[in-house]
């Protein structure tokens, strides 16, 4: 009876035709917003999925099957990292919309607390990472041919932990921020970019894996500094504006 009684209300003051047209409208609009997040994520990663098939691609050329056994040995840690930080990243982004759609001005604490605990963990990684390579191949299963391969691999994509977990954080954010456009052209040119720079570091440089491991740790890095002066405190700080696709390198390139 109680919902029947709204149901007459509502009626009531829109009027049968208003009444579905606002509902018909209102669903077209939320399709619409999720045909649009679902099929940019889907593209995003795609890219991902051909950087990762290009990498395997490059090392078992340049290194053969040693290459691929100490890739796929240290690949539960990448995955691991990829968990912290969708984790921080995905929580963080939910309570950022939340606040940020009730008005609240400490809606950005989300945003800098997120990179703040992703920092700290990460810099755990790469403290490991920089100083116990070997040790880490070997608890993983290599052998003294794998851990002799895998070392440097290793050593180098553990370093860049804290971009990988802010990667993950910004992406995050990006998309709850309403722009799915940047998070996937970000993803989508970085992909390119790794495709590119493995090449370059594995076959002309001739850097193996070590090459392929660096191609990786400098893509993930999209973030631009050009837009760093965006205060926490503005009211109209968005980190969309943060997240560019820029690669590290030429961020590196900046005086």
């Amino acid at each position: 009876m109680l919902i029947l009684f709204f149901y007459y209300v509502t009626i009531s003051n829109y009027g049968m035709g208003d009444y579905m047209i606002i509902t018909k409208s209102n669903n077209q609009s939320i399709t619409k917003k999720f045909v649009r997040y679902v099929s940019q994520n889907v593209l995003g990663m795609i890219g991902m999925s051909l950087y990762i098939l290009a990498d395997t691609f490059f090392i078992s050329d340049a290194v053969g099957t040693n290459g691929i056994t100490a890739l796929n040995i240290v690949l539960p840690i990448y995955s691991f990292i990829f968990a912290i930080g969708a984790m921080i990243g995905v929580g963080s982004a939910i309570r950022f919309s939340i606040n940020k759609n009730k008005g609240s001005k400490s809606k950005t604490n989300y945003f800098f607390n997120a990179l703040f605990w992703g920092t700290a963990i990460g810099l755990i990684f790469s403290f490991i990472g920089l100083f116990f390579p070997g040790q880490v191949v070997s608890i993983m299963g290599g052998d003294s041919t794998i851990i002799e391969v895998g070392r440097g691999y290793t050593m180098i994509f553990m370093s860049f932990t804290p971009f990988f977990i802010w990667n993950h954080i910004f992406n995050a954010f990006v998309l709850n921020d309403g722009s799915p456009s940047i998070a996937m052209s970000a993803t989508l040119f970085s992909s390119l970019f790794n495709i590119v720079f493995d090449y370059v570091l594995m076959f002309p440089l001739n850097m193996g894996m070590e090459g392929a491991a660096l191609a990786t740790a400098l893509t993930i890095s999209n973030i631009s500094d050009a837009t760093l002066p965006e205060v926490p405190w503005c009211p109209d700080f968005s980190p969309s504006l943060m997240f560019l696709p820029t690669p590290l390198p030429l961020l590196l390139a900046v005086p």
